[in-house]
């Protein structure tokens, strides 16, 4: 029978959605769980405990910081439960961090159209992790795709809030909408931010910018109209076909900059690794 972590973990990592599996793998001392004890975290849950407190708030935070920074891997952290971190145990714990799917493009898709409909599946299979806004329960009649989750809040709300790192596409049914989207996700840190439409919208959008202020720097940040301009499309499917291959060059791109881009000292490890001798027995 599975306990309940690992029928989380193994139910997250079969959507495609990224997950951390947190495990206290040491101890010395007093500590609130003992070694063994897992949880897994995702960036809108938490399943089980390492029993609470700071050490666990600081585990889980931890654990998403790891996921929205878009690595995979095995990482460890230690704590010394003092009163430097609200704990009063006095004991002394080694934390074990195995991160799955963050590697996934975390891409926030607000609108559920016929295009939307047509495009969510195929970037399911292409490596995004969708989260997929909106308000409208009708449009919902099929079951989701595996790799997508819907998200069941203001989608204003949602894009105000988006996490480093994401992707988010706009392509609701109302242009006003579009625009309050657009001017919310300004306000965040992603890495890519996209607006379907005509060119003419584009234009539209871009003088309304102007009209609000946003600096021209801003105004570079959304890619408007989204897909492939040489191929001419009109049906949803060849749209969304149109869109996923524009987004998968651009991942693509993005990818190439990274790699490309030397990394500070303090970028290299994302943790430091724990003293073994402090841990003996």
């Amino acid at each position: 029978m599975f306990s309940q972590w690992s029928k989380a973990l193994s139910d997250t990592i079969e959507s495609g959605q990224a997950a951390v599996l947190v495990t206290q793998i040491d101890d010395r001392g007093s500590s609130p769980r003992s070694r063994g004890t897992k949880m897994v975290v995702t960036l809108d849950k938490v399943v089980e405990s390492l029993g609470g407190g700071n050490l666990e708030y600081d585990a889980v935070s931890y654990a998403r910081e790891l996921i929205h920074q878009g690595v995979d891997g095995v990482f460890e952290k230690p704590y010394t439960l003092n009163s430097s971190v609200g704990q009063c145990c006095g004991g002394e714990v080694r934390v074990l961090f195995e991160v799955f799917n963050a590697s996934l493009v975390q891409l926030y898709l607000f609108g559920a159209g016929h295009v939307a409909q047509a495009l969510v599946p195929l970037l399911a299979g292409l490596g995004f992790n969708v989260h997929w806004i909106d308000d409208r329960d009708e449009l919902f009649t099929h079951a989701i795709p595996p790799g997508v989750n819907r998200v069941e809040r203001d989608p204003v709300d949602v894009a105000a809030s988006l996490p480093k790192r994401a992707w988010s596409l706009i392509m609701t049914h109302d242009h006003q909408l579009d625009f309050e989207l657009v001017l919310a996700a300004l306000n965040c840190e992603f890495d890519y931010l996209g607006m379907i439409g005509s060119n003419t919208k584009a234009r539209r959008f871009m003088q309304r910018l102007d009209q609000r202020g946003i600096a021209e720097s801003d105004k570079a940040r959304l890619d408007t109209p989204i897909g492939l301009g040489d191929l001419k499309t009109k049906t949803p499917t060849e749209i969304a076909v149109s869109i996923a291959a524009d987004l998968m060059y651009k991942r693509q791109q993005l990818s190439s900059d990274v790699s490309e881009e030397p990394r500070k000292d303090s970028e290299l490890s994302v943790v430091q690794p724990l003293k073994t001798e402090s841990m003996v027995r």
